[in-house]
């Protein structure tokens, strides 16, 4: 059997729900655990956070992308199409760079930087 689970939540009318809301539910089964400790509770509880904005912003990015996908060339060469593209760029930025790490929207700054980054010290182990 070859299942898909899409990322994104794009259309929450399916039974299947995006990859990022099933990690929020479980995460969220961590925070409301009584048999969670504090640490483990606090560290599930910055993960979530850090989730939810990489879904908040691939989300802009599909948003983007479908702004610019039915523009022609002449279209996609002008200054608005640019602006669109430039959003598109950043926001796949902050999602993968890790800037919900910063803990500062408006200030970028790269995942492996943050040592305290709680999705970098998962990796890690």
């Amino acid at each position: 059997m070859n299942a898909r689970i899409a990322l994104l939540d794009v259309n929450p009318q399916l039974q299947v729900r995006g990859f990022l809301y099933t990690i929020d539910l479980h995460l969220n089964g961590v925070i409301q655990s009584p048999g969670a400790t504090p640490d483990q509770r606090s560290f599930a509880s910055q993960i979530d956070t850090a989730i939810k904005n990489v879904d908040v912003w691939l989300a802009n990015v599909r948003k983007d992308a479908q702004q610019l996908e039915p523009l022609s060339l002449q279209q996609l060469l002008q200054p608005a199409a640019l602006a669109i593209l430039n959003d598109m760029a950043n926001q796949a930025l902050y999602a993968f760079a890790g800037f919900f790490c910063a803990g500062r929207p408006g200030r970028r700054a790269e995942a492996s930087s943050r040592p305290y980054c709680p999705l970098r010290s998962l990796l890690r182990g």
